[in-house]
């Protein structure tokens, strides 16, 4: 399962030249070169070697140190949406347009290290776990219903809900359980996959109105709902949450998916709103605002490249 023209070149160079006019190039911690890698064609650039911050736009991966665009990935990328980091740094790309998902390992200039092929699938969400890779698909082919798929040690498996229509956001703890937003007709509630194996608990008291994400930090759940902009925060077993937070939004701005940094001090989170546009905030524990990746961004996935959530 492992895996363009000197005028494009030049276009690229020009854009990426652009971009980093402002960068101050004696910052030690930012590489200011270019490393062409990959297909002919394409141009990417080395970033700093701290904590970085990805964000789909559509037709790529963006790459962010200290809030400035320093990368973007676009060899093996089509229609991307979910993204996940290992323990590694190796960050995990979900492809909607070609049923797939591409594994790029650190600093991230080079082509997929390793290519998962979810054929058949509508893949939605991604999720690096203990011994192999989960990914969540909204529908089958030819409108079925969803499913989430393992690749586990070359192998590739199945596991599904009877009662859910959809699958949208999943995540999973140290143990290897996996959580998957599902759906109904009616409504939106989490699933425990025991193990990562078929045994699946509805836990149908976890709801949300709307499916934006689920994240698993520091031994508890974390789930959004993009309707009420909220994030609840659930541990075992699961009766009720230990605490919530209502993102200070502008009015119709709905959460499109989300991250929470190292140390669990700030949120990443992409929204879709009616009048504010669509960006990429970065959110602190209290709800509140306190800063954004450049430009307009419809992202259906961000991610920091370090991952402590277990």
């Amino acid at each position: 399962m492992r895996s363009g023209s000197k005028a494009a070149v030049a276009i690229s160079l020009g854009l990426f030249l652009a971009a980093c006019s402002s960068v101050d190039t004696n910052t030690p911690s930012l590489v200011n070169t270019l490393a062409h890698r990959g297909s002919p064609g394409v141009v990417q650039y080395a970033c700093a070697t701290g904590l970085l911050d990805f964000a789909t736009n559509g037709k790529a991966v963006n790459i962010y140190s200290n809030k400035t665009l320093c990368g973007q990935i676009t060899t093996g990328i089509s229609g991307p949406r979910g993204l996940a980091v290992d323990a590694q740094g190796n960050l995990y790309v979900v492809n909607a347009k070609t049923s797939s998902i591409t594994e790029y390992a650190p600093p991230y200039t080079s082509p997929p290290v390793a290519t998962f092929d979810d054929s058949g699938q509508n893949p939605w969400s991604v999720a690096a776990c203990p011994g192999f890779i989960a990914v969540t698909n909204t529908t089958a082919k030819g409108h079925g219903p969803g499913s989430v798929t393992i690749f586990r040690n070359g192998q590739k498996t199945t596991l599904s809900d009877p009662n859910a229509l959809l699958e949208y956001f999943v995540t999973c703890d140290s143990f290897g359980n996996l959580y998957t937003q599902a759906q109904t007709s009616d409504k939106s509630f989490v699933n425990e996959f025991q193990a990562g194996t078929g045994k699946v608990i509805e836990l149908s008291h976890i709801h949300a109105a709307g499916s934006a994400g689920l994240e698993w930090e520091d031994g508890a759940l974390w789930v959004a709902s993009d309707i009420q902009q909220t994030i609840t925060v659930w541990k075992a077993p699961f009766k009720t949450p230990v605490s919530s937070m209502t993102l200070a939004h502008s009015t119709g701005d709905r959460i499109l998916s989300y991250a929470v940094s190292p140390g669990d001090t700030q949120l990443l989170v992409a929204e879709d709103g009616s009048v504010s546009g669509q960006h990429v905030w970065f959110y602190n524990l209290s709800g509140q605002r306190t800063g954004q990746l450049p430009g307009s961004l419809v992202s259906y996935g961000v991610s920091y490249s370090k991952d402590d959530q277990k």
